[in-house]
Protein backbone atom coordinates (compact mmCIF):
# COMPACT_ATOMS: atom_id res chain seq x y z
CA UNK A 1 0.00 0.00 0.00
CA UNK A 2 1.54 3.13 -0.70
CA UNK A 3 1.75 5.94 1.99
CA UNK A 4 -0.44 8.76 2.48
CA UNK A 5 -4.03 9.37 2.33
CA UNK A 6 -4.76 5.62 2.15
CA UNK A 7 -2.72 4.87 5.26
CA UNK A 8 -5.09 7.29 6.93
CA UNK A 9 -8.08 6.26 5.01
CA UNK A 10 -7.18 2.67 6.01
CA UNK A 11 -6.36 4.01 9.72
CA UNK A 12 -10.06 5.74 10.21
CA UNK A 13 -11.52 2.43 8.57
CA UNK A 14 -9.87 0.16 11.00
CA UNK A 15 -10.71 2.49 13.81
CA UNK A 16 -13.80 3.00 13.35
CA UNK A 17 -14.51 -0.51 12.94
CA UNK A 18 -13.43 -0.81 16.69
CA UNK A 19 -16.08 0.86 17.76
CA UNK A 20 -17.94 -1.11 15.78
CA UNK A 21 -17.05 -4.10 17.54
CA UNK A 22 -17.52 -2.53 20.85
CA UNK A 23 -20.74 -1.49 19.61
CA UNK A 24 -21.71 -4.94 18.97
CA UNK A 25 -20.64 -6.71 22.14
CA UNK A 26 -22.33 -4.10 24.15
CA UNK A 27 -25.29 -5.03 22.32
CA UNK A 28 -25.02 -8.70 22.60
CA UNK A 29 -23.65 -8.62 26.30
CA UNK A 30 -24.73 -5.77 28.32
CA UNK A 31 -22.94 -6.09 31.08
CA UNK A 32 -19.40 -6.05 29.71
CA UNK A 33 -17.50 -2.90 30.09
CA UNK A 34 -15.44 -1.09 27.69
CA UNK A 35 -11.57 -0.78 27.81
CA UNK A 36 -9.54 0.48 24.59
CA UNK A 37 -10.08 -0.45 20.82
CA UNK A 38 -6.70 0.95 18.82
CA UNK A 39 -6.06 0.14 15.09
CA UNK A 40 -3.43 -2.13 14.57
CA UNK A 41 -1.26 -2.92 11.44
CA UNK A 42 -3.38 -5.71 9.90
CA UNK A 43 -6.29 -5.18 11.59
CA UNK A 44 -7.44 -3.58 14.92
CA UNK A 45 -8.24 -5.31 18.63
CA UNK A 46 -10.46 -3.75 21.68
CA UNK A 47 -10.56 -4.81 25.59
CA UNK A 48 -13.72 -6.07 27.03
CA UNK A 49 -14.11 -6.73 30.69
CA UNK A 50 -17.09 -9.29 30.46
CA UNK A 51 -17.41 -9.51 34.20
CA UNK A 52 -18.76 -12.67 35.01
CA UNK A 53 -19.87 -13.54 31.77
CA UNK A 54 -18.15 -16.23 30.16
CA UNK A 55 -16.86 -15.28 26.35
CA UNK A 56 -14.85 -17.11 24.07
CA UNK A 57 -13.73 -17.95 20.73
CA UNK A 58 -16.92 -19.34 19.96
CA UNK A 59 -18.93 -16.30 20.27
CA UNK A 60 -16.50 -14.22 17.79
CA UNK A 61 -18.71 -15.26 15.02
CA UNK A 62 -21.89 -14.10 16.22
CA UNK A 63 -20.60 -10.72 17.45
CA UNK A 64 -19.27 -10.30 13.79
CA UNK A 65 -22.51 -11.01 12.60
CA UNK A 66 -23.87 -8.74 15.09
CA UNK A 67 -20.93 -6.11 13.64
CA UNK A 68 -22.57 -6.07 9.97
CA UNK A 69 -26.31 -5.97 10.89
CA UNK A 70 -24.73 -2.66 12.58
CA UNK A 71 -22.91 -1.89 9.17
CA UNK A 72 -25.92 -2.34 7.32
CA UNK A 73 -28.51 -0.87 9.21
CA UNK A 74 -26.71 1.90 10.43
CA UNK A 75 -25.22 2.74 7.08
CA UNK A 76 -26.51 6.69 6.23
CA UNK A 77 -25.34 7.45 10.16
CA UNK A 78 -22.11 9.15 10.91
CA UNK A 79 -19.54 9.30 13.99
CA UNK A 80 -20.48 12.52 15.64
CA UNK A 81 -17.88 14.20 18.12
CA UNK A 82 -18.97 15.25 21.72
CA UNK A 83 -16.91 17.26 23.59
CA UNK A 84 -17.36 17.73 27.03
CA UNK A 85 -15.24 18.79 30.03
CA UNK A 86 -13.49 17.13 32.95
CA UNK A 87 -16.77 16.61 34.97
CA UNK A 88 -19.19 16.21 32.19
CA UNK A 89 -16.75 13.20 31.10
CA UNK A 90 -16.93 11.69 34.15
CA UNK A 91 -20.75 11.90 34.26
CA UNK A 92 -21.19 10.64 30.87
CA UNK A 93 -18.69 7.60 32.06
CA UNK A 94 -21.04 7.13 34.99
CA UNK A 95 -24.31 7.27 33.03
CA UNK A 96 -22.93 4.54 30.41
CA UNK A 97 -21.90 2.79 33.26
CA UNK A 98 -18.07 2.44 31.86
CA UNK A 99 -15.55 2.50 34.74
CA UNK A 100 -12.63 1.77 32.73
CA UNK A 101 -13.61 4.89 30.76
CA UNK A 102 -13.83 6.83 34.14
CA UNK A 103 -10.52 6.11 35.51
CA UNK A 104 -9.15 7.01 31.50
CA UNK A 105 -10.69 10.63 32.05
CA UNK A 106 -9.18 10.73 35.45
CA UNK A 107 -5.56 9.82 34.00
CA UNK A 108 -5.47 11.78 31.45
CA UNK A 109 -6.82 15.19 33.46
CA UNK A 110 -3.91 14.59 35.77
CA UNK A 111 -1.78 14.67 32.61
CA UNK A 112 -3.27 18.13 31.65
CA UNK A 113 -5.96 17.11 29.46
CA UNK A 114 -8.90 20.07 30.11
CA UNK A 115 -11.50 18.72 26.99
CA UNK A 116 -12.77 15.27 26.24
CA UNK A 117 -14.32 13.88 23.01
CA UNK A 118 -16.79 11.26 22.60
CA UNK A 119 -17.98 10.14 19.45
CA UNK A 120 -21.48 8.47 18.55
CA UNK A 121 -22.64 6.06 16.06
CA UNK A 122 -26.29 5.35 16.76
CA UNK A 123 -26.84 5.05 20.34
CA UNK A 124 -23.56 3.93 21.05
CA UNK A 125 -21.06 6.42 22.66
CA UNK A 126 -17.47 5.56 23.47
CA UNK A 127 -14.44 7.91 24.85
CA UNK A 128 -11.59 8.33 21.74
CA UNK A 129 -9.78 11.14 19.87
CA UNK A 130 -10.74 9.89 16.42
CA UNK A 131 -9.77 10.04 13.77
CA UNK A 132 -13.35 7.90 12.43
CA UNK A 133 -14.53 7.39 8.98
CA UNK A 134 -17.45 9.87 8.18
CA UNK A 135 -19.80 7.69 7.72
CA UNK A 136 -20.68 4.37 8.63
CA UNK A 137 -21.43 3.35 5.05
CA UNK A 138 -17.65 3.68 4.27
CA UNK A 139 -16.77 0.45 6.48
CA UNK A 140 -16.22 -2.61 4.64
CA UNK A 141 -18.73 -4.62 5.84
CA UNK A 142 -16.99 -7.94 3.94
CA UNK A 143 -13.86 -6.49 4.29
CA UNK A 144 -12.81 -7.38 8.21
CA UNK A 145 -13.12 -10.76 10.23
CA UNK A 146 -12.79 -11.48 13.57
CA UNK A 147 -9.53 -13.60 14.46
CA UNK A 148 -9.11 -14.71 17.93
CA UNK A 149 -9.62 -13.45 21.74
CA UNK A 150 -6.53 -13.42 24.43
CA UNK A 151 -5.98 -11.89 27.85
CA UNK A 152 -4.75 -8.33 28.62
CA UNK A 153 -4.26 -6.48 31.55
CA UNK A 154 -5.81 -2.95 31.59
CA UNK A 155 -3.26 -0.09 31.21
CA UNK A 156 -1.02 -3.02 30.44
CA UNK A 157 -0.63 -3.68 34.15
CA UNK A 158 -0.66 -6.67 36.12
CA UNK A 159 -1.68 -5.61 39.20
CA UNK A 160 -5.04 -4.66 37.55
CA UNK A 161 -7.59 -6.27 35.81
CA UNK A 162 -7.28 -8.93 33.32
CA UNK A 163 -9.60 -8.15 30.53
CA UNK A 164 -10.52 -9.80 27.08
CA UNK A 165 -8.81 -8.72 23.90
CA UNK A 166 -10.92 -9.18 20.75
CA UNK A 167 -8.39 -9.16 17.67
CA UNK A 168 -9.73 -8.61 14.05
CA UNK A 169 -8.43 -8.52 10.65
CA UNK A 170 -9.73 -5.57 8.30
CA UNK A 171 -8.93 -3.74 5.17
CA UNK A 172 -10.67 -1.94 2.43
CA UNK A 173 -11.83 -4.92 0.24
CA UNK A 174 -12.76 -8.66 1.00
CA UNK A 175 -10.14 -9.12 -1.59
CA UNK A 176 -7.81 -8.03 0.36
CA UNK A 177 -8.85 -9.44 3.37
CA UNK A 178 -8.75 -12.93 2.04
CA UNK A 179 -5.52 -12.43 -0.16
CA UNK A 180 -4.32 -11.38 3.74
CA UNK A 181 -5.49 -14.94 4.81
CA UNK A 182 -4.16 -16.71 2.87
CA UNK A 183 -0.67 -15.47 3.80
Amino acid sequence: MSHGQSDLTLYKIRHSMAHVLAQAVKAEFREANLGFGPPTEFGFYYDFDFANTQFSDSDLKRIQRRMKKIIAAQATETFAKQECTFDEAIQMCEEYNEPYKKEYVRILNSRGVKIFSFYRQGDFLDLCDGPHVTKISELPIDGFKLDRISGAYWLSDESKAMLTRIYAYCFTTKQELDDHLVR
